[in-house]
């Protein structure tokens, strides 16, 4: 045995020694993986194959086996130096080329194509000077084309496509003269094509398609007489197509496809052996060469996506061996040529998009091979061909969008090999035929958009194969078929915008099959069919603007592949199914306008894919759940016009895709971060470190100690919390705006008309994306932020066409008509890439109605914002304001706090100064008048005495209010927390009481009590005793339905209308505070300014000269009371009138100051300045939120704040002026006058009189006089003395100078008053004492419950307990007992009860 195993070996040594490729090759077996002793096997096995080893034994060809893994090219190969060809394609190697190659000086034909070859070409098969072929084709080589492969001068063929290879085509290429085939298409090559390939004199096929190679085609590449194919498609080649093209008179095949290139078509005539011509996608333009007609051996021409124009030539018709002739997306007008039907050969014929006109030619019916006819978005005209039905292979029908009109053709139906038929944006009508059932091999039906009317036929069920049917936006009406359930393959089902009605069929649930549905824009009724939960592999749900009722079936939570949700628009009713929110697919939810009502279900927080959710104006109420901080995809939120409260989530604020946020028209206000039950109230320490609570409310706070509640506040349920608080935040609308800045993208943002109070955060000018801002309608105080807004060009999110939003739109645009190609672009400029080209809308920005103030920034980061800031609210400083981002048309000097504003309220102070002065000065006088008319109403004349009686009355009733009143001052000025700055008399009023409960409770108890002083005080107040004697004209009774009845109530009427004039001094102050400047009623602002200086002045004056003799006139005519008459005209030009002016004009009320402004005349351009919308979606409207009346004018309390604010000065003014200017002018009057002649008699009594003529001066100081200007003085302190504290003052000194000035006239100048005045027996009026004492408790209760004051209730009950004592008999008993209590004196009393009575 070892014998043998020794000779054995030394023969395996000869054999090595004699074959070393034998060695070779068994080497590269065992590195391929193959084991050692089948490796050399195979190597012996190698030669036994003929051909592959030449005599030697020496290998010549090797063609690797099948691997049984991939594997590296082993370096080996390179030692088989008698190699010719080496086949290594698709076997799956990797790996770089081995540079080893190169040693293959005898290689002819190496073949690596179809691995995953990587890594740049090895420059060493340069080296290769017998290669004939190299196909590295179809691996992931990279790299550039290394210049070493020019030395293969007996290369042939040269593969390099479908790799990675960058950079150029190296210009030595060229020199391969031998080289027939130059394939490197498919790569990342740039630069130009060498005009050096020109000297490839033997190429037949140039094939560099789909590269980066850009410049113009080389014309040396016309030098290529052998050419048979020249593909140069998907480049960025440009330039004109070169001439000498047209002398490649062997080519082929030619691709210029998917370039740059322009210009006109060369002629090509002489391209006689051409039979692909491919000249597609790029920018060629002129007419189509009739040329072209000598190119007959022509198979495929391809023209399409170019700017041709011109007429489509007949001759193409001589092309009788064209099999596909496509000329789509050019500018070709005229007829389509009849001649196109002698191309019999011709399957597939398309011509859309061009301008083709005129009706499809008879002849196209005679190209019976047909299968593919596309004539779509044309302007052809005409009905379709009736004998359509000859197209028997027929198989692709398109004519959408070309104008074709009249009914479809009966031929239609017979072409049973039919699979997509394309008539949609037409004009056809008439019903669909029971004969479309024949249409059995049909897939695609598209009819949307034409004018299709009728039923559906049942026979529809019959298109078995139908995958997507479109029959939307036709005229279609009655039930859908119950047939139609068995489209058991349907994917797309297409009826929105037609006229369906009846119920949507249980039958649909069916199709299990479909992904979308869209029933939408008809007038299904009935509820939902739960069958439609079957549908598992639905997508799209569409249901819209229906009339479909009844609740959201719960079984719709079983579509798991729910995408979109579209259900808005209806009826439907009841709560949102929580199962409906386990659909974690979808993304696009809108449930807006319907009745849905119940709470937002919690489960919303799985939707972690959502990115559009609508449930705008529902009936949804309670809180906004915290699960809605969990959808990290939201972009759009719409939650606005339901019943939501509470406040906004912490996680909503943090969602960083958010773009859109609109929670508008709800009741947002307070946020309760609830666990377990335990309500967390925001609760910080106090400084002293007590374990008590302070919870944190706008500009105050309530101390919530242990002390108050017996209970820690942290063990308080949420609803005991609410409770708890109804008084102390009842109307303060607690609830600060949260912070947004977590949200970084948003764009919009919409808080408008809720509850929302605090400031403005700070973190708002940090939210660098915000456009539109909306705050109008809420109770935000404090100052104006300076905010960071900025115009975005973004995509509308409400957009949808086919219910496909803005982002998948660019691939539909070859389906959609120019109007909605045009409506994308307006709507999608993000996505379509157009913000460059289109203005971007303005940044938007409302806060009206609120309760800012202060000054404003002089511009919030844009110089064009839309803004509404000044109306309803408190801005300014005293100053003009200076902020460009606020229209000129909305800087209205008595919208906010102005120049002249302030130099009212300076104006006012500076009097209040000067009466104080004269006290101080004039005191001792005043206080020995008063004593002298104490001591001389005993003896003085009857009708003297009740006029001191009545004034010294009157007195101490001033002097009783101005105690309480020097009590509400101060609480006012403490609790004036409702403008952060404002007016100074505005903060001295009740106008400004708020966010303080405290002195919200210690107002309304004080009202209380000077209510109830000041009744005690008028049943107090005497008058003179009624005999019936003189020639007192009696009031005639309105008993029933009479005459006397009708003709009272007419002269009243009459009376008021002359008081309205007289007084309209009055009303022009509320106007000239009111009306804007450039108004509409031709008032210049000059005479607007003027009117509201002179307005006190002039009532004053009118109400000395006028008021008198005008009721004494109006009395003899019609025989009523002149008294009655006298004080009705003087409280209506007091303030009655000018109330009701502000009532109807002031921004806060009825607002009908709007009426004068240009803005609100739809003539003006001005009209539309204030129209905002968000994506269609109506924020903001001129002519309903701006200029329309409010009529809820009455419920927030805004109103009553601002009569007060704005009467204020009103009355201050007129009692200055009469404490201050009137006695001056009397005493002036009163020295240039002379007393009459002692003779007069009595009863006339004694005047002075101007010069001693004429007229009387001191008719003032009589009865009547007194009587009406005393009680209009106390129905205004009753009124507005616990409203504005200054007005106790103001009419406290006019009443001392009224009781000073009679005292002087009686006691200094000696006049003597009538002891009867005809029978008028004018005096102080219980009547209207007590209806201002009822109108002054109704409007203090409007103003407390409408601002939600603390102690509201308290303030109730007292008003009801008086009105009960006013009404009863007791209270008549008690009158006497006071009036003794009140005068102290006994026989003064007994003096006044003999003479005087109590009222």
């Amino acid at each position: 045995m070892g014998a043998a195993s020794t000779t054995c070996a030394c023969w395996a040594g000869v054999l090595v020694q004699s074959n070393p490729d034998q060695e070779v090759l068994a080497r590269v077996y065992a590195e391929l993986g193959t084991p050692p002793a089948m490796s050399m096997e195979l190597a012996s096995r190698h030669c036994k194959m003929e051909g592959v080893c030449n005599s030697e034994g020496r290998v010549l060809r090797f063609r690797f086996p099948r691997l049984a893994a991939p594997a590296r090219i082993p370096r080996l190969l390179g030692n088989l130096t008698e190699l010719q060809v080496l086949d290594a394609s698709k076997r799956g190697f990797f790996g770089s080329i081995p540079a080893e190659l190169g040693q293959l000086a005898n290689l002819q034909a190496l073949l690596l194509q179809e691995n995953n070859l990587s890594c740049p070409i090895p420059p060493e098969l340069g080296r290769l000077g017998e290669l004939r072929i190299l196909n590295l084709s179809a691996n992931i080589l990279n790299g550039s084309i290394p210049d070493e492969i020019s030395r293969l001068e007996k290369l042939t063929s040269l593969h390099l496509q479908w790799n990675y290879l960058s950079g150029g085509i190296p210009a030595s290429l060229g020199r391969l003269r031998l080289l027939e085939n130059f394939r490197f298409q498919g790569n990342r090559l740039r630069g130009t094509i060498p005009a050096e390939l020109g000297g490839l004199s033997s190429l037949k096929a140039l094939l560099l398609a789909e590269n980066e190679l850009e410049g113009p085609i080389p014309e040396e590449l016309g030098k290529l007489k052998r050419l048979q194919v020249l593909d140069l498609e998907g480049n960025l080649l440009s330039g004109e197509l070169p001439k000498e093209l047209g002398d490649l008179i062997q080519l082929r095949m030619l691709g210029l496809r998917g370039n740059r290139l322009f210009g006109s078509l060369v002629p090509l005539g002489n391209l006689t052996k051409l039979r692909s011509l491919r000249l597609s996608q790029n920018r060629f333009d002129g007419p189509i060469p009739p040329e072209l007609a000598r190119l007959r051996s022509l198979v495929h021409l391809r023209l399409h996506s170019n700017r041709l124009t011109g007429q489509i030539p007949p001759e193409l018709g001589q092309l009788r061996a064209l099999t596909a002739l496509i000329l789509y997306g050019n500018r070709l007008t005229g007829p389509i040529p009849p001649e196109l039907g002698r191309l019999r050969r011709l399957r597939t014929l398309s011509l859309r998009e061009n301008e083709l006109e005129g009706p499809i030619p008879v002849e196209l019916l005679e190209l019976r091979l047909l299968v593919n006819l596309d004539l779509a978005k044309n302007k052809l005209s005409g009905d379709m061909p009736k004998d359509i039905g000859k197209l028997q292979h027929l198989m692709l029908l398109q004519l959408s969008g070309t104008g074709l009109a009249g009914s479809l053709p009966q031929g239609l139906w017979e072409l049973g090999n039919l699979t997509g038929l394309y008539l949609d944006a037409n004009a056809f009508e008439g019903a669909l035929p029971k004969e479309i059932g024949n249409l059995r091999k049909l897939k695609v039906l598209v009819l949307r958009q034409n004018f299709l009317s009728g039923s559906l036929p049942p026979e529809m069920g019959e298109l078995k194969e139908l995958t997507r049917l479109f029959l939307d936006q036709n005229s279609f009406y009655g039930k859908i078929p119950p047939e139609m359930g068995n489209l058991r393959k349907l994917h797309s089902l297409h009826l929105h915008q037609n006229y369906f009605w009846g119920t949507i069929p249980a039958e649909l649930g069916g199709l299990r099959e479909l992904r979308y549905l869209g029933l939408y824009k008809n007038a299904f009724n009935g509820n939902i069919p739960k069958e439609l939960g079957q549908l598992g592999k639905l997508f799209g749900l569409a249901l819209h603007q229906n009339r479909l009722r009844g609740a959201i079936p719960q079984e719709l939570s079983n579509l798991t592949k729910l995408k979109r949700l579209q259900l808005h628009r209806n009826e439907l009713s009841g709560i949102i199914p929580r199962k409906l929110f386990s659909l974690i697919s979808l993304q696009d939810v809108d449930l807006s306008e319907n009745r849905l009502s119940g709470t937002i279900p919690a489960e919303l927080g799985n939707l972690t894919k959502l990115q559009y959710l609508n449930i705008f104006r529902n009936r949804l109420n309670g809180q906004l759940p915290e699960a809605l901080g969990q959808l990290e995809s939201l972009q759009y939120l719409d939650l606005s016009e339901n019943r939501l409260t509470g406040g906004i989530p912490a996680g909503l604020t943090q969602l960083q895709r958010l773009t859109h946020l609109m929670l508008s028209e709800n009741q947002l206000f307070m946020s309760f971060n609830t666990t377990n039950g335990i309500a967390n109230l925001a609760i910080e320490p106090n400084i002293g470190g007590s374990n008590n609570g302070e919870l944190i409310f706008g500009y105050g706070f309530v101390n919530l100690s242990d002390k108050v509640l017996k209970t820690n506040v942290r063990d308080l349920s949420e609803k005991e919390v609410q409770e708890m608080l109804t008084c102390v935040n009842a109307g303060a609308k607690v609830g600060p705006i949260p912070d947004f800045t977590g949200a970084s993208a948003l764009m919009a943002l919409t808080l408008h008309q809720n509850q929302l109070s605090g400031v403005m955060p700070a973190s708002l000018t940090r939210m660098r994306n915000l456009a539109v801002l909306t705050l109008h309608g809420n109770w935000i105080s404090g100052v104006v932020q300076p905010l960071n807004l900025k115009s975005v060009c973004a995509d509308n999110p409400r957009f949808h066409i086919y219910s496909k939003s803005c982002p998948v739109l660019p691939r539909m645009l070859w389906g959609l008509r120019p109007e909605q190609v045009a409506a994308a672009h307006e709507n999608c400029p993000f996505t379509f890439v157009r913000c460059g080209l289109i203005d971007p809308p303005p940044a938007s920005l409302t806060l009206h109605r609120n309760r800012l103030s202060c000054g404003v920034p002089e511009s919030l980061n844009m110089s064009l914002v839309m803004a509404t800031a000044v109306m309803g609210n408190m801005l300014g400083d005293g100053q003009a304001l200076n902020a460009t981002w606020i229209s000129a048309e909305e800087q209205q000097h008595f919208l906010y706090y102005s120049a002249r504003v302030l130099a009212n309220n300076q104006l006012l102070f500076a009097a209040f100064l000067c009466l104080l002065l004269v006290a101080v000065l004039r005191g001792p006088q005043l206080h020995e008048s008063f004593h002298w008319r104490l001591q001389t109403v005993e003896i003085d004349p009857p009708h003297h005495a009740l006029i001191s009686i009545i004034q010294l009355q009157t007195l101490r009733v001033c002097l009783v209010a101005l105690a309480f009143a020097g009590l509400l001052l101060p609480a006012y000025l403490v609790g004036a927390g409702y403008y952060t700055c404002g007016q100074p008399v505005g903060k001295t009023t009740a106008g400004y009481l708020s966010d303080s409960p405290v002195m919200e409770l210690v107002v309304c108890c004080l009202w209380c009590c000077t209510t109830t002083a000041g009744t005690v005080a008028l049943f107090t107040m005497p008058r003179q005793r009624r005999k019936g004697q003189g020639n007192e004209t009696p009031s005639p009774r309105c008993l029933g339905l009479t005459w006397v009845c009708g003709r009272r109530i007419f002269f009243w009427m009459l009376w008021f209308f002359i008081v309205s004039t007289v007084s309209m001094p009055s009303i022009l102050y509320s106007v000239a505070q009111a009306l804007p400047a450039n108004n509409t009623s031709g008032l210049s602002d000059h005479i607007l300014a003027q009117l509201h200086r002179l307005a006190p002045i002039l009532i004053v004056l009118l109400d000395m000269m006028l008021a008198m003799p005008l009721s004494n006139a109006y009395s003899k005519l019609t025989g009523m009371r002149a008294d009655r008459l006298l004080m009705s005209m003087k409280l209506c030009s007091a303030w009655l009138l000018s109330l009701l002016a502000t009532l109807l004009l002031h921004e806060n009320c009825l607002g009908a100051w709007k009426w004068y402004w240009r803005v609100c005349d739809r003539a003006t351009p001005e009209h539309q300045m204030f129209n905002l919308e968000l994506w269609g979606h109506p924020i903001l409207k001129t002519d309903e939120d701006i200029c329309q009346l409010d009529r809820n004018w009455w419920r927030d309390g805004r109103c009553s704040r601002s009569i007060i604010e704005g009467l204020a000065p009103l009355l201050l003014k007129k009692l200055l002026v009469r404490t201050l200017a009137q006695p001056l002018v009397l005493l002036a009057t009163w020295k240039l006058s002379r007393l009459e002649d002692n003779t007069a008699s009595s009863h006339r009594g004694r005047h002075l009189k101007l010069f001693g003529i004429w007229p009387k001066t001191t008719r003032s100081l009589e009865q009547a006089q007194q009587g009406a200007m005393l009680t209009t003085l106390l129905e205004t302190l009753i009124f507005w003395g616990p409203l504005i504290p200054l007005v106790v003052a103001g009419v406290l000194a006019a009443v001392v100078a009224s009781s000073w000035l009679f005292a002087v006239g009686t006691r200094n100048f000696g006049v003597r008053l009538p002891a009867s005045e005809g029978g008028l027996n004018a005096d102080f009026s219980l009547s209207y004492m007590q209806g201002a004492l009822f109108a002054g408790s109704s409007f203090q209760l409007w103003h407390a419950f409408g601002t939600g004051m603390c102690g509201r209730h308290l303030l109730a009950a007292h008003s009801a307990l008086l009105l009960a004592f006013v009404c009863s008999p007791a209270r008549r008993r008690l009158e006497l007992d006071w009036a003794k209590a009140l005068w102290g004196r006994s026989d003064l009393a007994t003096r006044i009860a003999s003479e005087v009575e109590l009222m």
